[in-house]
């Protein structure tokens, strides 16, 4: 299958330094290892239609990403605004014109601001769910939407260092985020969204590059798909829950990725 590499940093950090966890999922048996096959299949279920031209001009939605340490509550450390600007047909492909407006913040709450532009490039013969994943790679996080973040996750399993384990799928409904019941739920039904919660265990196995010992450790992804969502943005959550470790100091960590308010474009 031909999969996007979607470099997240933080993903990549942590799977290399984390360590064993207190979380309770973590130090129970983790029982019969889950196949890339197998946890492929259940992903790309959960997504759900793979029609990439569904995306629509006025597309938006507004992302945050939360860091939380020592079990404490989760802090915002960056904010983003992703609009589909334009829509530009071409024989075989389709360009898509996106905009994002961020702001990051750093320990001592100060913001840093930027607008980027970048092109979604997108072939007209889609017919397989393996096509789907075509996209190029971005420059960085900040450019980054939940939905290459998602081909990340679905390539997870296959990577030479990670065994998969506890794999769970289950159905969820609750209420939009605050964001968008404070603007009249927009288009959602009893101000609620639903769809599919998918979470698995991830052994990562790495050396130290200058002890050379081996670590074997274990974290939690997790993330929730809706499927009245525009389609760049449908994963909805996107959460990583493991132990971090700096300056030999391990801490539990949770970070996490959520659209707070989306608007359906036309």
């Amino acid at each position: 299958m031909n999969l996007l590499k979607v470099v997240v940093s933080f993903a990549i950090v942590f799977l290399l330094n984390s360590s064993c966890t207190q979380n309770k999922e973590l130090k129970e048996e983790l029982g019969e290892k889950v196949t890339n096959e197998d946890y492929q299949k259940v992903v790309i279920q959960s997504w759900g239609d793979a029609d990439l031209a569904q995306m629509k001009k006025n597309d938006y939605a507004y992302v945050e990403k939360t860091l939380g340490i020592n079990n404490g509550p989760l802090r915002k450390i960056l904010a983003k605004g992703m609009t589909i600007t334009d829509v530009v047909d071409a024989t075989d492909h389709t360009n898509f014109h996106l905009v994002i407006q961020s702001e990051e913040i750093g320990d001592n709450s100060q913001s840093k601001l930027s607008s980027r532009e970048r092109v979604l490039s997108v072939k007209k013969d889609i017919s397989t769910q393996e096509n789907m994943m075509t996209q190029k790679d971005t420059e960085d996080e900040i450019q980054t939407t939940p939905f290459e973040n998602f081909i990340y996750i679905l390539s997870i399993c296959s990577f030479k260092n990670v065994q998969c384990y506890k794999l769970k799928v289950e159905d969820f409904k609750e209420k939009v985020p605050l964001e968008i019941q404070d603007k009249n739920c927009r288009h959602f039904t009893n101000c609620e969204w639903s769809g599919k919660k998918v979470s698995v265990v991830i052994k990562v196995t790495s050396q130290d590059p200058d002890t050379k010992e081996t670590k074997t450790v274990n974290n939690i992804i997790s993330y929730k798909i809706v499927h009245n969502v525009p389609y760049l943005f449908k994963m909805v959550e996107y959460c990583f829950e493991g132990i971090s470790e700096y300056q030999s100091q391990k801490f539990p960590i949770k970070i996490c990725q959520q659209v707070k308010d989306t608007i359906q474009g036309n």
